[in-house]
Parts: structure tokens; sequence; C-alpha cells
């Protein structure tokens, strides 16, 4: 039996779930190639049955991740290459065409809420709709040959199973935080071998999101974008130097968190931004860490649960998760890797499965190389029609090994598309650890504006000699979702990917999970004697990770890189190795 699941909110996308695990996701942003897609994922939808080899039929039920909203248009035909258009047939009591900032914010404009227990239990219903939105939801499907029934889950429980039935926990405290979806901000779950019982939810008014948005936006930066960026900035700065003006704007307050004055929060950000904007990050980051910190460890303390989930988009912030893996009694600590809007799919499917079929156990997920996969011929003939040179290689890890240990920048394109927003070594960009620098001339090359050093890539084996106390988020951190204290031969020998606060983002890169990126490593290794390289993701700023080979090899030269290691074919720029790095 397959499941198809679909979101149409921010980060659009499709995923097939069957005997209870995913087993292909894509986003609608790489296939559009407009970040962040929002709108219907047809092109996500098409992919995903190609990728599973289904035909319409075989599909047995689809599942909306998020409520069909009551009376506000479904933004389907935003994205600029999609397949999307209103449909004239459908009386829409509204049209709401504000920007995506605006749309955001109608569900934390409404009425803070306090949840009873029915309505706490209410949110794990799976329902069927009839409204302008559902409507809508179901005739774009009829566009692309599916008929079978259309079913809904909550915003926030979808995130929940996505997290909690990929764990491969028995029992776990679940939480999921965001900006908000279904007018809730955060949820939190009891997971018990196939099912979640809901014990708390959080209204969008008081949203934890919102409060890092704000300070997002009033930065100058793009809100529900560029969140990470306020995490790089924020170590740059003294949190205690603004820590008690901000500390007004959100508290903790046993199962609840509190946001007050969200407009004057941002109207005090864009005052301060410029005289003292990397000591607004650091006091809304330590605020962040220790208001959600305190908030999980009531949880945790009242249920004595030591097992934790996290989910949603707040929990992208991976310096928060450090503090949440050092909260006292946890034992072990998975947060899922596409954490976002762009899991909600997945996880109305997976919790749809766990319905129909009562005995099914959770399961562990091994890898998220779940998306568009490309075989040497269909390479070469892009390379061909593209008209650059290129060189086939039996054994192209050990060139890339070696061209890296060189100095080159390669970009590496190979294998399955990784699901979730961290190119994990098939879509990534990689170099040696060794040159602090890269963070500023790479940066330049591809049009970046960061803050945060780019991430390693370490042997699976190695993790003792370069990260402290890995023990029970080891699994995390095979996504790139948590930091850790770096160790002293870490901070000599790959000083490019250590933050100034001594900590790292890395992917820990094991044989039986992607062989040739380990491969890659384990040749560098040999000949550096380091286990580390930088891993950064493979696009231009402001654009998607690359999916296919033409964006590939576009995304190659526009960024002025040394090499394109595609497949088992190598592109060089020997424009790019006569410049200089700047």
């Amino acid at each position: 039996m397959h499941i198809l699941g679909v979101s149409d909110s921010h980060d659009a996308g499709a995923a097939i779930i069957k005997d209870g695990k995913i087993i292909v996701a894509v986003s609608e942003e790489r296939l559009c190639r407009e970040k962040f897609a929002y709108g219907f994922p047809f092109k996500s939808i098409k992919e995903v049955l190609r990728l599973a080899n289904l035909k319409k039929e075989d599909i047995s039920y689809i599942i909306k991740g998020g409520l069909p909203y009551p009376y506000l248009y479904s933004f389907y035909n935003t994205s600029r290459n999609g397949n999307g258009r209103q449909l004239p047939e459908i009386k829409l009591d509204e049209i709401y065409n504000a920007s995506l900032f605006h749309r955001l914010l109608i569900n934390v404009l409404k009425k803070r809420q306090v949840y009873s227990a029915q309505e706490l239990d209410d949110f794990k219903n799976i329902k069927r709709f009839d409204n302008p939105s559902s409507r809508l939801t179901k005739q774009s499907l009829r566009k692309l040959g599916l008929r079978q029934k259309v079913y809904f889950l909550d915003h926030h429980y979808s995130h929940l199973a996505s997290a909690f039935y990929t764990s491969g926990f028995d029992k776990a405290l679940v939480f999921s935080l965001d900006f908000s979806g279904d007018n809730k901000s955060g949820m939190v779950g009891v997971g018990s071998k196939n099912k979640i019982d809901v014990v708390e939810a959080l209204d969008a008014q008081n949203s934890v999101g919102c409060f890092y948005g704000f300070i997002t936006k009033g930065l100058g930066f793009k809100l529900n974008r560029h969140e990470g960026k306020i995490v790089g900035l924020a170590a740059y700065g003294d949190p205690e130097k603004l820590y008690s003006l901000f500390s007004k704007f959100i508290r903790h307050s046993k199962s609840r968190i509190i946001v007050k004055n969200r407009y004057q929060l941002l109207a005090l950000a864009e005052k301060l931004k410029d005289k003292e904007a990397k000591n607004v990050a650091a006091a809304a980051q330590k605020l962040l860490e220790e208001v959600t910190a305190s908030w999980v460890r009531f949880f945790v303390e009242k249920h004595q649960i030591y097992d934790l989930v996290l989910t949603g988009g707040v929990f992208a912030n991976v310096k928060l998760n450090q503090r949440i893996k050092e909260i006292k009694g946890v034992r072990n600590l998975w947060v899922f890797p596409n954490m976002g809007d762009g899991g909600l799919a997945a996880g109305a499917a997976l919790e749809f499965h766990h319905r129909l079929n009562k005995n099914t156990r959770n399961y562990r997920l091994q890898h998220v190389y779940l998306g568009s996969d490309y075989s040497n011929e269909q390479i070469e003939k892009e390379l061909q029609r593209s008209g650059v040179d290129y060189i086939y290689h039996q054994n192209i890890e050990k060139i890339i090994a070696q061209l890296v240990s060189q100095g080159k920048v390669v970009a590496r394109f190979n294998g399955a598309m990784e699901y979730g927003p961290r190119a994990l070594g098939n879509r990534s960009i990689i170099y040696e650890a060794k040159d602090p620098s890269v963070n500023k001339w790479l940066n330049e090359r591809l049009k970046r504006t960061e803050f945060m050093p780019f991430a390693p890539a370490t042997l699976f084996e190695d993790r003792g000699k370069c990260y402290k106390n890995t023990g029970c988020a080891e699994h995390s951190a095979e996504f790139m979702t948590i930091t850790f204290d770096c160790t002293d031969f870490m901070k000599k020998n790959s000083p490019a990917a250590v933050h100034v606060d001594g900590t790292a983002r890395p992917q820990l890169v094991k044989k039986e999970i992607n062989l040739s990126f380990y491969k890659i490593i384990r040749e560098y290794k040999k000949i550096a004697k380091i286990p580390t390289l930088i891993n950064t993701s493979f696009n231009m700023h402001e654009e998607p990770i690359v999916c296919s080979p033409y964006d590939a090899i576009r995304s190659f030269q526009q960024g002025n890189l040394d090499y394109l290691a595609i497949g088992n074919f190598l592109v060089h720029n020997a424009l790019a190795s006569k410049s200089k790095k700047k």
C-alpha cells in the first residue's frame, strides 16, 4: 500500500510512504527553482510518482499535511515555473494577495487561546473537508489524474508524526515549534510505539518562532528564510548588553511560552540594527535557548521521559538543539532532518499509515537520499548539450580527494538528492577545512552573505577526535542538525569549520550510508591526516540546492568553481583555477 502525502504551504512538496517508511520525498523548490516554493506541489507529485515507479492508480490514499484554510485563497499559483493556477470554477469567499510576510502574520493576529483537553485530542483527527480551499486541493489533484479521496491532518500534528515515526524510539517526548500553522505555534506529544498523544499546544499569538523571526526581519533580513544568519551573527555579539531589554518580550511559564508586544520588538530591532546588530542577535539567541530549553525541561521533568524528538522550523536552530541536548537526564535526541514545513507531507502520510496499521512500529530513518537521481548516461547527455569538456574517471572519489588536497574547490553532484534543507554530500561543494579564509572568498564567489562558517563533514569513526560529547545526538549529527563543542585537534586542523564560539555543525559520515562521499573523505585523510572536509550546499545565493545535471552545470559556471564532479565525470574550469582567491 502506497500513501501520498502532500503539502502546499511554505516549502511545499510531496512524499510517498510504503510499509511505514518514507521511500521518496521531494520539495517543490528543487523542481520549480524558486526557494521555499509556496503553492500546490504539481511538480513534486509527478516526481515522487516517477521516482517510486508508480502509476496514479497505485496510490491508495492521499493526505495533506495542514488543514485547508476556511476562507483564505490557497496560493497555488505563486510558483513562477509551476503549473498551478487559480481555478475559476471555485467560488472563493476571499482572495488574499498580501506578501508572504503578511500571510504568516494572519494567524498571530488572532486572539490568544488556551486549548482544552478535548481540543488537544482533536488535533490528531484525520479529516475530510468541503470548503473552497479543500475543493481547490482536490481539483488540483484531479488535474494530475489523482481521484482518490483526500484527507487532511493538523499542521503541528503532521510535524510530530514526521519526527516520532522516524526516530526509532519506543517512547519519546515530541516537540514541534515554528512561526505558526493551523493557528498554533507549537505542540508537545508523548509518542508511544505507534501513536502520539498531544499533551500541550501553543497558540499562534505566543510564538517563539515569531519572536525570532521578528528579530530577523528587524535586522534587515528575510523573515522565515534568514533566521540561520542570526544564529551565526549571535556568536560575535555580547548578549548581556541587550538581554534585559529583550527579555521583556518573551518568557517561559510552566507548559507555556509567553510572547508579548511583537511589533515593539520589531521596531526595536530595526532601531538598533545599524549600531548593535550583533548584540541584538546575541540577546535574541540567548533568550531563545533559555526560554525553549526551560520549556522542554518542564515536560521532561513532568513526564520523566528522557528520549526527545524535535521538529518544526524553530529546531533548524542548531545552537538551540545543542542546549536541549545538554538538559540534565536527556538520553537520546533526534532532530527530524526536514524539520520545517517541507516535512509536513511525509509526516501526514506516516500518521495515516499508522492509523491503518495498528501493529506497525516506528523506524529509524537511516538517510535522506530520497529525491531525484540521474544515471551516468543522463548526466553525459546534459554535459554534451552544455558544450563543456569532461573526462570520465572510474575512481572519481580518489581524484576529488587529490584535487581538494591541492586547494581546489570541487562541486559534487552524485546519486539521489537529499530531502531537507541540508546538502549531505550528494549536492555539495567541498573544500579543505584548513583554510579559515575560505569563509570569505568562497562565499563571495557564491554571492552569499553568511556569518556561520561552512559546516564540516567528518568520518563517523573520528567523531571523538573532533567533537566533544556527541553521545546522545550522534544520529542527528549524521544530518547536520546540531552543533557540538570542538576539540583542540579540530580547532587546530580544521579552523575553517569552527565558529568563533568554538562549535561546529558537523555531518558525521558513515561508510554504509554514503559510500561515495565516505571514500572522498577517507582518501583525503590518507593525504592530509585530517578526517574532515568543508561541506556547503551546492547552489548560488537565494537559489534552491541543485536538483538536475542542468542545475549543477549552471551553478558550477556561475559560482566560478574549480571543478565539477558530476557522476563519474570531471569538468575543469580553467578560468577559476587561474583567478586569485580574494
